[in-house]
């Protein structure tokens, strides 16, 4: 009886490490924008979410697109939605990662809840006149579809409510 209760305690904990050491998706590549939507409703798809277009990141006429390096302690992405791009380095131990990007600071931590990675923090404006203050959460999975999905919910502190969240889709970029 105690055997076969140490044999049956060995298997289930043999489970649990086998589930906790599974793969964590990997997210590398080049990213293109296929679509974009505020809340419920679409902003945007492939053929219209610019550079340009998705407001001053830039005068470029050439589809919004991330690349991402990820490693098994961080991952790295950059925006490249005008002529500076924009890049972020995020550990993924649960550790703060400061990234200074133009006139904001972002400081944020990152961790793997399942198949979804979650980043979530603060950002800091500072302009000449004033400094802006917020919270930012951003996830990030593949879909069944293998395209990236990024919510993005940033609150201005202050506000009495949280703005609507975005929902870009990603899909990966071919190489030619």
């Amino acid at each position: 009886m105690i055997r076969d209760l140490s044999a049956t305690t060995l298997i289930l904990l043999s489970g649990v490490a086998l589930l906790h050491a599974q793969a964590k998706p990997d997210l590398s590549g080049t990213w293109v924008i296929e679509s974009s939507r505020r809340g419920g409703g679409t902003i945007s798809s492939a053929g219209s979410m610019t550079a340009g277009a998705a407001g001053a990141r830039g005068g470029s006429s050439a589809p919004m697109e991330i690349r991402i390096a990820q490693t098994d302690t961080s991952i790295t992405i950059e925006r490249i939605n005008g002529p500076r791009p924009t890049r972020y380095v995020y550990r993924l131990d649960g550790g703060e990662s400061e990234n200074a990007n133009g006139l904001t600071v972002t400081k944020t931590t990152t961790r793997w809840v399942g198949d979804t990675l979650v980043t979530e923090g603060t950002s800091v404006t500072t302009l000449e006149s004033e400094t802006m203050r917020g919270t930012i959460k951003e996830v990030r999975s593949l879909d069944a579809e293998g395209r990236l999905v990024l919510v993005t919910t940033r609150t201005a502190v202050g506000m009495t409510s949280e703005a609507p969240g975005v929902t870009q889709i990603y899909k990966r970029k071919q190489l030619p």
